[in-house]
């Protein structure tokens, strides 16, 4: 230790390391309601089942991102999982061991449907409003969330997501391509 310069103390938590997700060991076995249903407890309950959850922005801060917040950014966040579940036919095979991004990820909102999915080392938020990034690091200590453009380039790897998802008017999501998997 350089003198003058104090290391931080860890804030070490072996739970942490000894799973891939400790969403998906604990609620694995939740339908999707139930799921769906654990999250909006959440709201109120931010540990749950001796489980800290991803904490959630002051209500004007959701309502001015997306229009409402809490239960209902909630509802609307589920029924966008359902969608993408059916629609990819990603439900009906195991994520373990793939990789997730949420492009323009706000402050995590449609991710945290996610949380239970994938190896919570291979999920990834990519927001390009610095505020909002910084606020959903903030937020999530679970999973990785980059700042970068408003369009993708290569900040992000190619070949590198087996799911991609995005919020917003879509603009660039052509471009996403390059980042998929291929199947």
């Amino acid at each position: 230790m350089a003198e003058g310069v104090a290391v931080p103390g860890a804030n070490f938590r072996a739970e942490l390391a000894a799973s891939r997700n400790l969403f998906r060991d604990r609620f694995a076995g939740l339908d999707d309601d139930a799921w769906r249903d654990l999250l909006i407890r959440s709201l109120r309950e931010p540990r749950i089942d001796g489980l800290a959850f991803p904490r959630f922005p002051d209500p004007e801060v959701q309502t001015h991102i997306h229009g409402h917040a809490a239960e209902t950014s909630l509802h609307e966040a589920d029924s966008f999982y359902r969608y993408v579940k059916t629609a990819t036919g990603f439900g009906n095979r195991p994520a373990e061991g793939r990789n997730f991004l949420d492009f323009g990820a706000g402050w995590g909102r449609i991710s945290r449907l996610f949380l239970r999915d994938f190896d919570l080392s291979r999920m990834f938020g990519f927001e390009p409003n610095l505020a909002f990034c910084s606020l959903a690091r903030e937020l999530n200590p679970y999973m990785c969330f980059l700042h970068g453009d408003y369009r993708p380039d290569d900040t992000l790897p190619p070949d590198r997501f087996d799911l991609v998802v995005g919020g917003g008017d879509g603009a660039g999501c052509h471009r996403f391509g390059r980042n998929l998997i291929p199947q």
